[in-house]
This record gives structure tokens, sequence and C-alpha cells, in this order.
């Protein structure tokens, strides 16, 4: 779509069109609740972030105005929601309680590459316990779905400088758990796999039936 379709899509869904929603969710759902899962690590929590981002979009479809895409408005979106829900966890921390900061439901790694099955994803779970929220959302932005230092710095307001630091920094953590097993100079490979780790993880059919029930 260009730029016009998409402000009219918008338009449509702020005049409460049902069919506008669904084409908003068929066309961007994929890549909002694959960034999520990937910046979350966990499938509850990513689908939460998932339906905030839509609902938010329902409710508030005249904060589009056309001055960026609209899937980069929608990971603008991800971004913040994500932060919000990591800040939630820290909370729970606080508070006594205990979320579970790794993947409880983790997909199946392809089966053509030993080494991943065992180790790569459990792995990387435990290495972004260990990032701030801003370098896993970069992370997953920049790394994952591989956007561009300008377009992670439109999405969330951070410096093109301040984006390389801080995923400079996110590339230490990582490659030092990578080094546990002997795998540092496998950092190139190990990116490539968690690129694809994201892949029919959620059940979009369901998310969608849930996202349109709360909006209703």
């Amino acid at each position: 779509m260009n730029r016009s379709d998409e402000r009219t899509l918008m338009y449509n869904i702020g005049c409460g069109d049902m069919r506008a929603m669904k084409h908003l969710m068929d066309r961007y759902l994929e890549i909002v609740s694959r960034s999520s899962f990937r910046i979350m690590l966990d499938r509850k929590d990513s689908e939460a972030v998932t339906q905030d981002v839509f609902v938010h979009a329902w409710n508030y479809p005249e904060q589009y105005d056309g001055d960026i895409s609209l899937e980069m408005w929608l990971l603008r979106l991800t971004d913040r929601y994500s932060r919000l829900r990591l800040l939630r966890r820290k909370l729970m921390y606080i508070f006594g309680e205990q979320p579970d900061l790794f993947v409880t439901a983790s997909p199946q790694a392809p089966s053509y590459d030993d080494y991943v099955t065992k180790q790569a994803w459990g792995l990387y779970c435990r290495a972004s316990v260990k990032l701030s929220a801003r370098q896993r959302v970069l992370f997953t932005f920049c790394m994952l779905e591989q956007l561009s230092l300008t377009d992670a710095s439109v999405i969330t307001g951070i410096s093109r400088r301040r984006i390389a630091y801080l995923l400079s920094g996110a590339e230490t953590k990582i490659k030092k758990e990578l080094r546990h097993y002997g795998k540092a100079d496998e950092y190139a490979r190990y990116v490539g796999f968690l690129r694809m780790m994201a892949d029919g993880l959620v059940e979009r059919d369901k998310l969608k039936r849930i996202i349109l029930a709360s909006i209703r």
C-alpha cells in the first residue's frame, strides 16, 4: 500500500469499519507478533503486546498521520507496549512475584542444525535477561527484523549513534554467553538462526479472533 492507501485504511478504521481492521491485521499481524515474541521471549506476553498494539490502532486511528509508513507506526507501538510489559515484569519481581523470564513454549528448531536444537534459543533467553529493554527492542528490530538504523531511529526516537552503541553492547553480552560454549566465533550463524525462530510460532487466526472480540 502507498501512504495514501494507508491513511484511507486508518480513516475507515476510525469510522468503525471492521473489514478495514481485518485487512490491517491480515497485512501486519505477522511482523508485530513476530517482533513482540523476539522482544518478550514468551508466547503469552507476546500475544498480550500484539493485542495491545492492534486495540490501540482501533481505538486511536487518528494518531496515524501518514508521516511514516503504517508498518513503522505499528512497530513504534510494539516498541512502546513491549517496554511497558518488560517494566511490569520488573515490578512483579520487586513485589515478590516470580514471572518466568524464559521461553515456556519454545518453537522447534530446524532439525538440520543439531547445535541450535539443544542450546541456541535457551542461550538467547539467558542473554536477553542481561540486556536492557532498549537493547532487546533494538536487537530485535535491527538484527533480527533487519531494519536499518535510520528506520529504528524513527520508530524508537533514539539517535542512530546511540542505537549503534546499544547494539554493540547487546552483541558483547550475547557473545559472552556464546563464549561459555566455545561458540563466540559463531555469532553471525547464531543470529541467522534467531531470525528463523519466530516464524510460524504464533497462532495468528486465534489471535485475530481475540483482538476482534476485544474491540467489539
